[in-house]
């Protein structure tokens, strides 16, 4: 009977690990020049991340475990899995990393890595002392990743080396990308790595990201129901990473307005990372039971 009623854990935890997976099959994809495929693949893991935990919450199967497994696992698919691409993307369709600036996309992309992994210590840390308000201090890291990873597959769809692959239907709608228009993607691509290290800086920076719960109003609701509907289509499809590089703008912007023009109590009390690095917290009460 007891195994039976911890059955339903096996479920998120299961997609947890798809997630892992994933992002571990996406390393060694980009390691064999499988760019485009290891990509989407990364993609897929942030489907997966939003999913396990409604799912989870849904049977009534959150656990400590399944927190712990789920940290692992954005670790290597938010964490290594990005910084692994750009340095393979960068180094690879870039000119400006040559010889010794060749260290240039590698130190960025070992920051990328050094980021995630406070990033996701901090968040541990401070949601479970139970003093977490209703914004996150820094980017998360999976919408960090898109904002890496959207941009990095857009810049190699209107690059003609690129090995881009169309899989159903993805015609390319940014013209002004396109090499006969003038654009120089070497630079698009050189601009990335720069971008990535602000980018890696704003996960554990004071900026404050609000928590997109449920809407109120009720065109917002269809609005960002719709949004997220679109980029989980277009994930599954292989298709139009310029709509899910648009979402992930929106969704910056939208972040940085917050932080600017949220009041102090909205905006909540910040924990530096060198003081939530000498907490030290009691086992809770529930844990034990």
């Amino acid at each position: 009977m007891h195994s039976q009623s911890n059955a339903k854990y096996w479920i998120p935890n299961l997609m947890t690990l798809t997630s892992l997976m994933l992002a571990v099959t996406a390393i060694m994809l980009a390691f064999n020049g499988s760019l485009t495929s290891a990509i989407w693949l990364a993609f897929l893991c942030m489907c997966l991340d939003r999913l396990d935990g409604i799912v989870a919450r849904k049977l009534g199967a959150t656990s400590n475990f399944g927190m712990e497994l789920d940290s692992l696992a954005d670790l290597v698919a938010f964490g290594v899995t990005p910084a692994v691409m750009l340095f393979i993307v960068t180094s690879t369709f870039s000119p400006h990393f040559n010889g010794n600036y060749k260290y240039i996309p590698m130190a960025v992309s070992a920051f990328w890595v050094y980021a995630s992994a406070l990033r996701l210590a901090k968040f541990n840390i401070i949601d479970q002392s139970g003093r977490f308000a209703q914004v996150f201090q820094g980017f998360p890291m999976p919408i960090a990743a898109g904002f890496i990873l959207s941009p990095m597959l857009v810049l190699m769809k209107y690059f003609p080396v690129s090995g881009y692959g169309v899989k159903v239907y993805d015609p390319r709608l940014a013209s002004v990308l396109s090499p006969s228009k003038g654009f120089h993607q070497h630079w698009g691509f050189t601009v990335l790595v720069v971008w990535a290290a602000f980018v890696a800086w704003t996960m554990i920076s004071p900026i404050r990201v609000p928590k997109f719960g449920k809407p109120k109003i009720r065109w917002r609701r269809y609005y960002m129901a719709a949004t997220l509907l679109m980029a989980y289509v277009l994930i599954l499809g292989r298709a139009f990473p310029e709509w899910i590089a648009f979402t992930g703008f929106q969704f910056f912007v939208v972040s940085m307005y917050f932080h600017f023009t949220a009041s102090k109590e909205d905006r909540g009390e910040y924990f530096p990372i060198t003081e939530v690095m000498s907490w030290k917290l009691v086992s809770r009460q529930e844990d034990k039971e």
